[in-house]
């Protein structure tokens, strides 16, 4: 009995130990399950948070070339109002010169020519034609005249100029656009690939840029339509800014793709 009890009791202690090490596996798996959850949790809260501040950067951007739309706007207002007013000057200038020339052609008109050589030899005295024939006066008009005869051609040698800048302008931009347009399919299929959130970022900085772009063609053609005056150099310096801030977003817009690694 004694040798039973002994034999009952060995095989009670090794199904405690199985049992016991059996716990313990399983203790140690979901231990390792926990880890490997954890582990996922914090990659994924990683690439969230790189995609917050891809965003961000994104908004940042699109805030940033929205006011340089704004200020474009303004200064092609300021441009256009300036055109206007050398417009106005230029014509003022025009009729100054004509009514000038108006003058010199009726005081040439009224100085008496003597064609009868007696009458010569007995001149007469007229209070008449000697007050029309001031030379004080004459002389004024003279100078008068020669002066806006210097205004104006410095003016048609300015617009020259204005306008070869001009079109040297206009075909920068024109390029500018250009090697934009070339770029637009391969930006769409890139911006395709990149989380929601982030693409709504992505599209409205392109209707941004989009936006500029309408702009500054827009600015372009009305400026190729205009009379050349003294006052386009304020368009081409607005047009040149132009091209400018596209080149600065375009690079802007390669550094964010670098960033978020497109």
């Amino acid at each position: 009995e004694a040798q039973r009890q002994v034999e009952d009791a060995t095989r009670r202690a090794d199904e405690a130990a199985r049992a016991g090490a059996s716990g313990s596996s399983t203790a140690d798996q979901r231990a390792q399950g926990a880890e490997q959850k954890l582990a996922q949790a914090q990659a994924k809260l990683v690439a969230l948070q790189k995609e917050v501040d891809a965003a961000e950067n994104v908004r940042s951007f699109a805030a940033e070339t929205e006011r340089e739309i704004a200020q474009f706007q303004r200064d092609l207002k300021e441009a256009r109002a300036k055109l206007t007013q050398m417009t106005l000057e230029r014509d003022r200038l025009a009729g100054e010169l004509k009514d000038a020339r108006g003058d010199d052609d009726t005081t040439n008109r009224s100085v008496p020519v003597v064609r009868d050589a007696k009458a010569a030899r007995q001149p007469s005295f007229d209070p008449d034609a000697t007050s029309m024939a001031d030379p004080a006066q004459y002389a004024e008009m003279i100078s008068r005249s020669t002066d806006l005869d210097a205004k104006l051609q410095k003016l048609e040698r300015e617009d020259a100029a204005l306008r070869k800048q001009l079109a040297d302008t206009e075909e920068k931009l024109r390029a500018a656009i250009d090697r934009d347009d070339d770029s637009d399919a391969e930006s769409t299929r890139t911006g395709s690939q990149l989380p929601i959130a982030l693409a709504e970022h992505v599209s409205a900085l392109e209707e941004s840029i989009d936006s500029l772009r309408a702009n500054m063609r827009a600015a372009s053609d009305e400026t190729a339509t205009m009379e050349q005056t003294q006052s386009v150099a304020a368009i081409s310096d607005a047009v040149s800014a132009a091209a400018e801030h596209i080149e600065r977003a375009r690079a802007a817009i390669r550094a964010l793709q670098a960033a978020i690694g497109m």
